[in-house]
């Protein structure tokens, strides 16, 4: 080592540039073509054998002599091997960059030139891709920096890659921090996808300030309020966050998650009005939203238990005031109740007539009629004509049923009372079909909706990691395949009962619903499904082509279609076409991803094909619901084709909705689907 080197490194304390100054002596060593390239490759995260060949095509030099190139490049002190190529040591590469991007930035900015193309050529996402993001960047070719960003971006959320994120964004700084290189500037939408990453790892001020920048550049973007809005709100930060759902609405009034999530800030902070304003508005939005429907559940029970209360205590510790405001929110409850198809419930009608049973025993009888009528005529709704023998042992004059209900009327159900519960809970387009489908077949039917709504409850889960729903829905899969007891599914699913739905904890029991003759064929379905579904959560739903949709689409709801297929031929010998079968549980499927598309590209999800827009699957939908309505044309009149009709009819008007460019069928419009389809078979 001469005295000048020896002086350069004394004249410094920076660990890296001391690094740099070793390596450039070495550098000098080496014949001037082979110093060139090596100088070039520091530009890179790594290199390999490829990337020199090409960077000696640049300079018109010997590509023969690429191998021992690359080779002499490998054995320098200061590079380290890797299995997929090389790389410069940490230090070495730092104080190289910061120096050669004073004095040789056009050899770096060659380099990534050549490499960038190499790169992306290779891999549609991973470290190879990420690598020719970075290089387009030092390029400064922005164009393509911001296509494959954006790409990138979406790829990691569908994947819930945050650390992959976190590595794009460090190679966004690095080459930005170059002094040649550009600023590389994103869009409000790409920084709304950063912020829901951030979120999505419990960064929340980290996500705050993502949303902040995007609306920086555009004030206007409704979903980055919303977003925001709910981070507060995480944060308890309850002001903050309604001021944030304000702004949404103002911009965009259609966000349905806007108005839930307002409406559970209102109902902690016990403004019940506005709570049951927001659910309303919700309904009207969305009219099968659950989160509204839960919110109203809710608000019942919190009046429910001050009327309780007060009869308890016989008024004696409440204001005045306080049943006047009980009062007014049950006939605000009662009146959202008859425009909202999707509260005519059963859990509804129960406590409706509690709250009635209540206050008939306090001798407020004005109060309890109007909530005693609404819940009966639920019940017939909802029962058929087992609604009219609850509303016979009534009587007919007031103080005879008024008095005679002291408890929710016991309904006499051809089915277990627990699955048509659930049902109620989890369907609102199958609950009606269902419902009044005959007994045997009803059980059969019931059986297998709730048996893949189990599974589907995990695949969807919004907290569980994809290796856990893997293994639970396989563990599910591996006890349907065993001589199994209702029980058995405790351990199946492990420690997670806190988490799951009761709809899948309770698995074994709907399972056991069926009646034993056709019982297996249900237990195979369900098995096979989820065995299906622990695949796709191991391939995070990685759907690029229309074949991995159609993959999909077979897997949860085509084959659900053969089952059906095989339960009518069970119950009656009702023969149908099974390929036509697999096109009437993909059609609806497919109007389902169309429907919820927003909402998934907001939890991460995306089950469109790459490069596939919303009338690419607007035409797989409908070609898929021809085969649908040859499916169903081809039934007997009777309680199959029932079954069929109502929910094709509300696929096809969602869809046709979704043309005209609404978010959601209109509550008028599901009515009178509803009413075509129901009227003369209760």
């Amino acid at each position: 080592m001469t005295d000048n080197i020896l002086h350069e490194l004394s004249a410094t304390d920076d660990l890296a540039e001391k690094a740099a100054i070793v390596a450039e002596s070495v550098f000098n060593s080496l014949p001037e073509e082979m110093a060139l390239v090596a100088r070039q490759c520091v530009i890179f995260h790594w290199f390999d054998q490829t990337l020199v060949e090409a960077l000696l095509r640049e300079h018109a030099l010997v590509e023969s002599e690429s191998k021992n190139f690359y080779e002499h490049i490998l054995s320098l002190p200061f590079v380290e091997s890797l299995a997929w190529g090389a790389t410069f040591q940490d230090l070495t590469r730092e104080g190289l960059l910061k120096q050669y991007a004073l004095s040789h930035p056009e050899l770096l900015i060659q380099a990534a030139k050549t490499a960038a193309p190499i790169y992306k050529t290779r891999e549609e996402y991973g470290t190879i891709a990420a690598e020719a993001f970075y290089c387009y960047a030092v390029a400064g070719n922005l164009e393509s920096v911001r296509g494959l960003f954006n790409s990138l971006l979406e790829e990691a959320i569908f994947r819930e890659d945050w650390h992959y994120i976190d590595a794009l964004l460090q190679f966004r700084d690095e080459a930005e921090q170059l002094l040649f290189g550009s600023s590389i500037p994103l869009t409000d939408q790409q920084w709304v996808l950063i912020g829901i990453a951030h979120r999505a790892q419990g960064e929340l001020e980290a996500a705050i300030a993502d949303y902040g920048k995007a609306l920086a550049i555009n004030p206007n973007n409704a979903l980055a309020h919303l977003m925001r809005g709910t981070s507060y709100a995480e944060q308890h930060r309850d002001s903050d966050a309604l001021l944030e759902y304000d702004r949404t609405f103002q911009i965009d009034p259609t966000l349905v998650q806007a108005y839930t999530n307002r409406g559970i800030i209102h109902l902690k902070q016990g403004r019940y009005k506005e709570a049951l304003q927001d659910i309303d508005q919700a309904l009207e939005l969305e009219p099968t939203n659950a989160e509204a429907y839960t919110q109203y559940i809710q608000l019942l029970e919190v009046a429910l238990s001050t009327v309780t209360e007060m009869d308890q205590a016989k008024k004696s510790h409440l204001q005045r005031s306080q049943p006047s405001e009980i009062e007014a929110l049950l006939q605000q409850a009662l009146a959202i109740n008859q425009r909202r198809p999707s509260l005519e419930d059963l859990d509804v009608a129960d406590t409706f007539s509690k709250l009635a049973d209540v206050y008939t025993s306090q001798g407020m009888y004005r109060q309890a009629e109007p909530l005693r009528d609404r819940a009966l005529a639920i019940y017939k709704f909802k029962m058929g004509t087992l609604g009219d023998e609850v509303i016979a042992q009534q009587g007919s004059k007031k103080s005879g049923w008024l008095s005679s209900l002291k408890s929710p009327p016991a309904r006499i159900v051809s089915i277990d009372e627990d699955a048509l519960e659930m049902l109620k809970k989890t369907s609102r387009t199958f609950f009606i079909p269902i419902s009044r489908l005959p007994a045997g077949l009803q059980d059969a039917v019931m059986s297998g909706y709730l048996c893949l709504r189990a599974i589907d409850e995990v695949e969807d889960h919004p907290k569980l990691d994809n290796r856990t729903k893997a293994m639970l829905l396989r563990s599910i899969s591996h006890t349907l395949q065993t001589t199994f007891a209702a029980g058995d599914f405790t351990t199946a699913l492990g420690g997670y009962q806190q988490e799951l739905p009761e709809v899948t904890l309770r698995v074994g029991d709907w399972a056991l619903l069926a009646p034993p003759s056709v019982a297996p064929r249900v237990w195979e379905a369900t098995a096979t499904m989820a065995d299906r579904m622990a695949q796709w959560a191991d391939n995070a739903w990685m759907i690029r082509t229309e074949a991995d949709l159609d993959r999909y689409t077979f897997g949860v709801a085509g084959s659900v279609g053969l089952l059906l297929s095989d339960l009518w031929a069970w119950y009656n010998g009702t023969q149908s076409n099974r390929i036509h079968a697999v096109g009437f549980g993909r059609g609806l499927q497919a109007v389902n991803i169309l429907r919820n598309h927003a909402e998934d590209v907001v939890r991460g999800v995306e089950f469109f094909p790459h490069g596939w827009r919303a009338e690419d699957m607007h035409a797989y939908a409908r070609r898929n619901l021809a085969l649908a309505d040859a499916y169903t044309s081809a039934l007997p009149p009777g309680p199959v084709l029932d079954f069929c009709s109502l929910p094709l009819a509300l696929a096809y008007a969602t869809l046709e909705s979704l043309a005209r460019g609404d978010s959601k069928l209109s509550r008028s419009e599901v009515l009178q689907i509803v009413d075509q389809h129901t009227s003369g078979r209760l």
